[in-house]
């Protein structure tokens, strides 16, 4: 299932590669092996293949900024989204303490997760909700997400409600509070 302990050992075993991360798994997309997969499998035909490669891995563009409208683009007010999150936590849940466990990924490519962060962050401040004793900031994987949140629970710093940065963090978290 790719999540637990025993597909670790498995993954091992088979020498198959286990990538942790989402950042780190597209940096893999179009190697040759994985090429061979799609190819193989008939997901795309060699000649789809050289086509995706002529146009790059990016072909549609999310909260970009482009104005010429070559290529498809969609725009997600992820502001917007957490503002509604943290209200319906606070305002309808009645949470009296909203925290953050999360990573921050910095790659050749650019950085994950500190936007995120910081509406977050910037949302609690102006609810004067923010509590940095509750924040916990470390990498985006699931042994960083059981790290920050072990240490949360040792620490006495876990929030009432507590909001995680990604889906690698969620695993690692969820299985420390287990």
């Amino acid at each position: 299932n790719g999540y637990d302990d025993k597909w670790m050992v498995e993954a091992e075993k088979r020498g198959l590669s286990n990538l942790r991360s989402t950042p780190d798994a597209i940096e893999h997309f179009l190697d040759e092996k994985n090429i061979q997969l799609y190819v193989n499998n008939k997901v795309f035909s060699e000649k789809e293949i050289d086509f995706l490669r002529s146009l790059s891995f990016a072909i549609v563009f999310v909260n970009s900024n482009q104005h010429n409208y070559e290529f498809d683009q969609v725009q997600v007010d992820f502001d917007r989204g957490q503002e509604q999150m943290v209200s319906y936590l606070l305002d309808q849940k009645r949470y009296t303490g909203l925290g953050y466990i999360g990573g921050i990924y910095d790659g050749a490519n650019g950085r994950i997760g500190t936007h995120r962060l910081a509406a977050i962050r910037r949302i609690l401040e102006e609810r004067g909700q923010y509590d940095p004793r509750t924040f916990h900031v470390g990498e985006i994987s699931r042994e960083s997400g059981y790290a920050l949140a072990k240490k949360a629970v040792e620490d006495h710093t876990l929030a009432e409600a507590v909001l995680l940065g990604s889906d690698e963090v969620a695993e690692g978290a969820l299985e420390a509070f287990r």
